[in-house]
Formats: structure tokens, sequence, C-alpha cells
């Protein structure tokens, strides 16, 4: 046996393996947050919720030039970014699967099952990024109000 045939009898296995561990623990952890917090995506998209990390990805595809821009104080991140198919505006803004880890109850679905984030929650305003240059984006801080979907929709 060739030291190749090792490899792929010992190691592909254990990698095969723990992809799937990681997938399996991550969809009981998303069925046991959604119960606690009473989410309809994780519970019931697809049999027993199993395709919700499917559409949270199709979701991050619908964006485009995601580009990291500072940490607030909060631990969320702000990003700049586009929607695909849309007039090409820049948008700042945060992303939903983060804002649920920080502040659950800031992040809701749609009537399409999307995730959208409501601002006021978490103390932002959510903003083209011409807007944000003009507000000083080095301090940190924005303005309060606005609920903006977190998703691929013109706005």
């Amino acid at each position: 046996m060739t030291p190749y045939e090792v490899f792929q009898l010992l190691v592909f296995p254990g990698l095969a393996l723990l992809l799937v561990l990681a997938f399996f623990y991550e969809w009981i952890d998303r069925k046991f947050f959604a119960r606690l917090q009473n989410r309809y995506g994780p519970l019931y998209t697809g049999p027993l919720g199993l395709f919700q990390p499917v559409a949270d990805f199709i979701k991050l595809l619908g964006k485009e030039d995601i580009v990291p821009l500072m940490r607030l104080s909060s631990g969320l991140e702000l990003y700049r970014f586009r929607y695909k198919g849309s007039d090409h505006t820049a948008y700042v803004g945060v992303m939903a699967q983060e804002v649920q880890k920080i502040e659950p109850s800031a992040v809701g679905h749609d009537r399409d099952g999307y995730l959208t984030v409501d601002y006021d929650r978490i103390g932002l305003k959510f903003m083209t990024w011409k807007e944000w240059l003009a507000r000083s984006p080095l301090s940190g801080t924005a303005p309060k109000g606005g609920t903006a979907p977190d998703r691929n929709t013109p706005n």
C-alpha cells in the first residue's frame, strides 16, 4: 500500500465524518435556539428545518462586494455591500446572522421567509454608502432609526 492510499483510508473518512458532524451540530444548534426564540425558519424550512442553512447561504449570495468596515462596541460588524440585480447602490448595514447571535429579538422573517433586521433595536440606521461617508464613519456611531430588510430587494 502506498502512502497516498494510507492517507486516503485514514484521513478522508475522518474528514468526511467531521464534515457530517459539523452540519449535524449546526442543525441541532439552530433547532434548539429556534425553539427558545420561537423563530420560524429553522423550525420549518424544508423537512425538519434542514433547508434553513441553504436558505441563509442563498440569501448571502444575493449580496455582492461585501466589505467589512468596522466593528462596533456591541460586537456587530458593519459592512458595505450591494444587492445583486439592483441599481448598484452601495449600502452600509449588518448581517442578520451576526445580529441573531448578539440581539436575537432584532431579527425577524418577512413573508417570503428571508431574515430581516430591525435597526431600531440595535441602535443603528440602515443607510447608503454615501450617507455613511457623510456622517463621519470613524466615530463608530450612527443615528438611530429605520428598519431595513437584510435580503435581495431594492430599497
